[in-house]
């Protein structure tokens, strides 16, 4: 199961997450969320990072935007909660999807034909991401076959146990971590990776 921890804003917290065992460095381009990284940090850290892998997070950025950025920041892989006509050439794309209260979540939600990965995150009118809030995971089908999905939406060191026995392909964490928004809380980080490995 791999871990990404997004949010990052600072090249610190990007090497912290690093070395405690994530996979993933979410970087988030949108100028509406509080954790929007500046794009000279974004430079750095995508340059420094050695073996977790970047990834931008897109809202209101067309096709060809997120392409640029793609190349510009060497990013692995593109979130984007839309599917894309023009996908980037070197990066895998997310197709991040919010759950609502009467969302069907279908084989189609979990993995998308447009993408390589879902993400299901939890639905808020106020913000794409990062609301510290878990939609009903019961609404999962049984037995769904999640190897090509990424779990999101308010995971915390108390209940990643509980996303852990669901085996997605990736665990994704943003506010669960964080002191404030776009800097993460050290102890938390390091209480997530300690109850990753019991679990």
């Amino acid at each position: 199961m791999k871990i990404k921890i997004c949010g990052i804003t600072t090249i610190e917290d990007a090497l912290l997450a690093e070395s405690l065992g994530a996979d993933y460095i979410g970087l988030i381009f949108a100028a509406s969320s509080p954790r929007c990284v500046s794009l000279v940090n974004a430079s750095q850290i995508s340059a420094t990072l050695s073996t977790a892998k970047p990834v931008g997070v897109f809202v209101e950025h067309t096709d060809a935007q997120i392409c640029a950025f793609a190349d510009t920041f060497d990013l692995a892989a593109v979130q984007v909660y839309r599917p894309l006509n023009k996908k980037p050439a070197h990066s895998e794309t997310i197709y991040a999807q919010r759950i609502k209260p009467d969302t069907a979540i279908t084989p189609q939600t979990l993995a998308p034909q447009y993408a390589d990965y879902a993400l299901l995150d939890t639905f808020s009118e106020d913000a794409f991401g990062g609301t510290g809030l878990t939609f009903d995971w019961d609404k999962l089908p049984k037995e769904a076959n999640l190897n090509k999905t990424f779990l999101s939406g308010g995971i915390r060191p108390d209940n990643i146990r509980q996303a852990c026995v669901l085996n997605p392909y990736a665990i994704d964490v943003c506010s669960g971590v964080e002191k404030k928004p776009g800097k993460k809380d050290i102890n938390k980080l390091k209480q997530f990776f300690k109850e990753i490995q019991r679990c």
